[in-house]
């Protein structure tokens, strides 16, 4: 039963993972200059690619420090709520999506029978 709940976790992180950097090359695309969009993207988006083959092979270790490339995205979506009253939809929204993705790797983390 654990390895369903692992595999059924490890599927929403994915899809929450693909769904929040969809989100962010959106919002930035669609409201900052190109310049300051790559920029942006650099320092929010790009830290999500650093655990993806770590999380795709199932590796235990990366499962553990995955979180720590949440942080950019999520310090930006909360800074933009608080900051920014037009783009507070689509922080709520890539704030969610972090705190969706986490619990889903703390859910695989605790049901993973695997000791990769």
């Amino acid at each position: 039963m654990s390895g369903v709940r692992a595999e059924r976790s490890r599927a929403i992180l994915l899809v929450t993972w693909g769904l929040l950097a969809a989100l962010l090359i959106a919002w930035f695309a669609t409201t900052l200059s190109p310049p300051a969009a790559l920029t942006a993207g650099l320092l929010t988006i790009a830290p999500l690619l650093l655990p993806l083959a770590g999380l795709l092979r199932r590796h235990r270790r990366t499962y553990r420090w995955a979180p720590i490339t949440l942080t950019p995205a999520l310090a930006w979506s909360l800074m933009e709520l608080i900051a920014s009253p037009g783009a507070r939809a689509a922080a709520v929204a890539a704030a969610l999506l972090v705190f969706i993705a986490l619990a889903a790797i703390v859910a695989w983390l605790r049901t993973d029978v695997t000791t990769k």
